[in-house]
């Protein structure tokens, strides 16, 4: 078995380098503003249940992606049933 030993710099740099490599593939949080919030909240009272083509539409009108239209539904569907 080959140890490597690294000075401090040499460290920080592989240990950066380790930390970066973790990190492929994550996205960005995405945190939605006020007037998606509403519209989304809006479309929910009426259909707690889009269709894929509702789903796209909207995230169109939103500038979402309907992977997160989708996502936000199946969360607010969640939330709802656990407070009732």
């Amino acid at each position: 078995m080959e140890v490597e030993i690294f000075s401090g710099d040499e460290f920080d740099q592989q240990l950066q380098a380790a930390n970066s490599n973790s990190r492929k593939g994550k996205k960005k949080y995405h945190r939605h503003n006020a007037y998606q919030i509403q519209r989304l909240e809006a479309v929910f009272k009426e259909f707690p249940h889009p269709d894929e083509n509702q789903r796209r539409e909207l995230g169109r009108e939103l500038g979402l992606d309907p992977k997160q239209v989708k996502f936000w539904f199946q969360n607010k569907r969640t939330q709802t049933k656990v407070y009732i």
